[in-house]
């Protein structure tokens, strides 16, 4: 089991069908867990081998609401997956030769707003209320009314209400409910809120 530190939220994103899924909080595409059985057509003549592969386990978010960073891991780049990589690639080499399948960068966000933190907890419990995720430390992640308390709490230290940012799923705008505390990025702006930080690419060492 994968270790993370104190203060981390941490969840694991899956999928049934192979998919990829917005994470509107780092501005990219996940990847959901990859099984063989949920593929569609043969990658190469050599499909047979393909039925004694691994599940692909699906990308990590992890939020550190202290630390004020976000980031996105690929498991097959942890260490205790070592041997998993290792077994997908050969089985994999019969298509992919000389190609490897490698782990994805690591992307990271630092400098979080109290905006950026709020939204990410709401989307994170967005996507496990959705079964598209689920929790890897248990119990961390709050609930989607907890997550909207802080943000109605969020004028307290003077410095203007914290606001969960909407995002948009399959191609509709997750506006939620007339007390759901949304701002769009002009309101941000008078708000005073920061703009969102940059996101850093880190690569993965799998030696």
């Amino acid at each position: 089991m994968h270790k993370f530190e104190k203060n981390e939220i941490a969840i694991a994103f899956e999928s049934k069908q192979n998919r990829r899924f917005a994470f509107e909080s780092m501005g990219m595409q996940v990847r959901g867990t990859w099984r063989v059985a949920a593929m569609t057509g043969n990658p190469c003549s050599g499909f047979e081998r393909y039925g004694n592969m691994p599940d692909v386990p699906g990308h990590v978010a992890v939020l550190d609401p202290k630390a004020r960073t976000l980031r996105v891991e690929d498991p097959l780049g942890w260490r205790e997956n070592k041997h998993l990589l290792e077994e997908i690639n050969d089985i994999t080499k019969v298509c992919r030769a000389p190609k490897t399948i490698k782990p994805e960068d690591t992307s990271l966000k630092r400098n979080m707003s109290d905006d950026d933190i709020v939204t990410a907890l709401w989307e994170m419990r967005a996507h496990v209320d959705g079964k598209r995720a689920y929790e890897l430390t248990h119990g961390k992640l709050p609930k989607q009314e907890d997550i909207l308390a802080m943000a109605r709490d969020g004028n307290k230290d003077g410095k203007g209400r914290i606001r969960v940012r909407p995002y948009v799923w399959d191609g509709k705008r997750l506006d939620g409910t007339v007390e759901t505390p949304f701002a769009n990025d002009d309101e941000l702006d008078a708000l005073g809120a920061p703009r969102p930080p940059e996101i850093e690419k880190i690569p993965v060492e799998t030696n």
